[in-house]
């Protein structure tokens, strides 16, 4: 596969604008049958110059297609401050009986390499500096894409209504989902004319999506959730949870807890019976526990929230609203049984939750 596709780019060098390409490694296999095969094609000299994704089964290329149709999207805006971190499609059409998307490779290594290394998510420094550059890269990106402000209630009936209709189709409906939407709907209604930011969105801003180098972002991949119009905040939430969610299995363990994160053994002392899951007790920690990280999380997201003019009173609204959306982003039951465990707990914690005259009046 890796000489075939070599072959194809080196006869459309000067059409797609590469150089002659020598090689290539693959550097990813996803677990998921249905997933993809992901490669990185080099130079003469070695240099990673293209990224080859190809489909594992012959007749599946729904995910290569949403990847490359909403770069050729988000590439349509100018990106004066982040076009040399989003990558450029090349093509997408079959190599050898299989559908396959080639785009141009961007530079940096992958957030998630540093993250495991040996007490990197027990200092609050390096943690800090790793926030910074994603809410640096995310505010960059958004202003080079636009975002509009709309009502709150809008964005209900746009956005967050027809994702409980698909959730209920597709996952069900008890009597706790009942109950949670049922408040969700008041909160709607107090904030009603809250403005919330629209725009474009990664889709999965995580720590394995975002590369760096030193404690910059130089290039964020895996477009394949990308899209516009959405909430504008999905991906400030989405790179907190990937960054909290796998704490225990970057920070060494100490006792029932982990070094450096003294309120995440707090947090799955009392959610531990929730669910098997273990991303659910790092992502609890990392909206609701004690401790510098939590505190961390909360100063990057009303930050974000300041830009935008945004009351973080909204934030539970907001928040549910995510938490559902992962429910249904992976057609794999750990993941779907996990996020829903996650929002059945998000439900407890919510439950005596009313929100603040000052955020309704805002």
């Amino acid at each position: 596969m890796i000489d075939d596709l070599v072959q194809m780019l080196n006869e459309r060098s000067s059409r797609l604008g590469l150089p002659s390409l020598h090689a290539g490694l693959v550097i990813g296999v996803d677990a998921d049958p249905a997933g993809k095969v992901t490669m990185i094609l080099l130079d003469d000299g070695g240099s990673p110059r293209a990224v080859a994704k190809v489909s594992r089964r012959p007749d599946d290329d729904s995910r290569l297609d949403a990847e490359h149709s909403a770069l050729q999207r988000v590439r349509q805006h100018a990106l004066p401050s982040v076009g040399s971190s989003v990558p450029r499609p090349l093509l997408l059409e079959r190599v050898a009986g299989r559908p396959a998307l080639v785009t141009t490779a961007v530079p940096g290594a992958p957030l998630s390499v540093r993250y495991h290394h040996p007490g990197h998510v027990s200092s609050p420094l390096r943690v800090e500096a790793d926030f910074a550059a994603a809410a640096h890269w995310l505010a960059a990106f958004q202003s080079d894409t636009g975002t509009s402000t709309v009502s709150c209630e809008e964005v209900w009936h746009s956005q967050m209504a027809p994702l409980f209709a698909r959730y209920q189709a597709s996952v069900g409906w008890s009597d706790w989902e009942a109950s949670l939407y049922g408040r969700m709907l008041r909160w709607v209604d107090d904030f009603a004319d809250v403005p919330i930011p629209l725009g474009w969105v990664h889709g999965d801003y995580c720590i394995g999506n975002v590369l760096l180098h030193g404690d910059v972002v130089t290039g964020v991949v895996d477009w394949e959730l990308g899209r516009e119009p959405a909430m504008a905040f999905t991906d400030m939430f989405k790179f907190a949870a990937s960054y909290g969610s796998f704490l225990d299995r970057a920070a060494p363990r100490r006792g029932d807890g982990i070094a450096g994160h003294a309120g995440w053994a707090t947090a799955r002392r009392r959610w531990r019976s929730s669910s098997s899951w273990s991303n659910l007790t790092g992502f609890v920690y990392t909206y609701f526990g004690d401790g510098w990280f939590p505190e961390l999380v909360r100063d990057y997201l009303t930050a974000g929230y300041r830009r935008f003019g945004c009351p973080p009173d909204v934030e539970p609204l907001l928040l549910l609203g995510f938490v559902a959306e992962q429910v249904l982003t992976l057609d794999n039951p750990v993941y779907r049984n996990g996020y829903r465990a996650l929002l059945h707990a998000m439900s407890e914690l919510y439950d005596d939750y009313r929100p603040r005259r000052s955020a309704v009046t805002a």
